[in-house]
């Protein structure tokens, strides 16, 4: 008969200090803070017109270009992860909406169905990519990251709930496994992967 933990998970979401207040500091951090700068950039020159021939378009041209210079900066100074999970939305929606537009058109520009090489707009559509990838990226490696950091903080009460699970009190570091004595640090280490190993035949 096998002998098997129960099944938990015990990642933590990013939360707290986690999400808000630990620099990341990936190697990666450039491309999304200059991608989301040309980003911006790329919308500066068409928000006038827009403005005249679809008012909507143009606000919201505005308020994706200050959000593009605004997480670039919170990236650049903060390096936080909520930056980066909100870039991969904001660029994500942003790339979706040129699709739609280039497709079935939105309301008030419809010329701009099948125009997928205008010149501003393919900049644009490179930047939102780059920093949409590139913060996903970062973003699932800072998840990764602090689920880690919330299983070693809490390592010896994880060491204890192995030995209790097993129905001992032992201090030796072992637990018994089908007559053998196995290592609760052995053991502890699947708690670190995110998962509990089965034991045994």
């Amino acid at each position: 008969m096998s002998a098997k933990t129960p099944t938990t998970n015990h990642r933590s979401p990013l939360t707290g200090r986690a999400l808000f207040g630990r620099p990341i500091k990936h190697p990666l951090r450039p491309f999304p803070v200059v991608a989301l700068a040309v980003a911006g950039a790329a919308h500066i020159p068409v928000i006038p017109a827009h403005l005249h021939e679809a008012p909507y378009i143009g606000v919201l041209f505005i308020v994706l270009t200050v959000a593009s210079f605004a997480l670039a900066a919170v990236i650049a100074l903060g390096d936080i992860a909520a930056a980066y999970f909100s870039t991969a939305t904001v660029m994500a929606l942003a790339l979706l909406a040129y699709a739609v537009s280039r497709t079935i058109g939105l309301p008030e520009i419809g010329d701009d169905i099948g125009n997928w090489l205008e010149p501003l707009g393919v900049v644009a559509v490179i930047a939102e990519a780059t920093a949409c990838l590139s913060a996903i990226a970062i973003g699932v490696k800072a998840r990764r990251e602090a689920g880690v950091h919330a299983l070693s903080k809490h390592w010896p009460q994880q060491q204890q709930q192995i030995r209790q699970s097993f129905g001992t009190t032992s201090s030796t570091g072992t637990v018994p496994v089908q007559g053998h004595e196995v290592s609760v640090n052995g053991l502890s280490k699947n708690l670190l992967s995110g998962k509990w190993s089965k034991v045994g035949h």
